[in-house]
């Protein structure tokens, strides 16, 4: 479900399904959503849950799209979203065997659909397994837990820890030039036009 106030931050507003995904049944439920209300969860099925993103069409409007995120290479269909950033880039977890012991923390974008952010760690520090992403800012950073075993498969178990990771390349948000810019450029455009056609 959607709820969006009559007015900002106001106590009385409208309630809108968003549906559930193919294949899935009547459940679904929205984890997390951002600026442009767009809004990230899961839909459940009979063979687990699938990893959703809506989109409206509109923003913040009540009706949209919503889009199956896909689950990571030797999965079983089975995914969560958990958050999301400004961006609409999406993350969350995805299982194996539906075994939660089995989860791999992914982000999901528009450009790279959905990759396995064990993929993306600095191999200088081994030992980290990034099971369930919690949570993404509009900077990259994402949060989540994780299993921490310093000697592999050795002796000392792994123990679960928090973790943070912080990308290396800095998200691109598209840019929107501002209303007097894009007021310049047709002026400069409408001029070079009509240079050429006196020349």
């Amino acid at each position: 479900m959607l709820w969006t106030p009559s007015t900002a931050n106001g106590t009385s507003g409208s309630m809108v399904d968003l549906g559930v995904l193919s294949g899935a049944t009547s459940q679904s439920l929205g984890q997390a959503i951002n600026a442009l209300g767009q809004v990230a969860g899961y839909s459940a099925g009979s063979s687990g849950s699938r990893a959703f993103l809506w989109t409206p069409a509109v923003p913040n409007g009540s009706t949209g799209v919503m889009l199956d995120l896909g689950d990571l290479p030797g999965g079983d269909a089975t995914g969560i979203a958990w958050g999301i950033n400004s961006a609409g880039w999406v993350v969350g977890d995805s299982s194996g065997s539906n075994n939660a012991f089995n989860s791999r923390a992914f982000l999901w974008t528009p450009a790279t659909g959905m990759i396995d952010l064990n993929t993306l760690l600095d191999q200088a520090y081994p030992g980290w397994t990034l099971g369930f992403a919690r949570g993404i800012n509009d900077a990259g950073q994402i949060t989540g837990d994780a299993i921490y075993d310093p000697d592999g498969p050795g002796p000392i178990s792994g123990y679960p820890r928090g973790f943070l990771l912080t990308l290396t390349e800095p998200i691109q948000y598209p840019s929107i030039p501002e209303p007097g810019a894009m007021a310049i450029v047709a002026l400069v455009a409408a001029m070079l036009f009509r240079r050429r056609g006196m020349v």
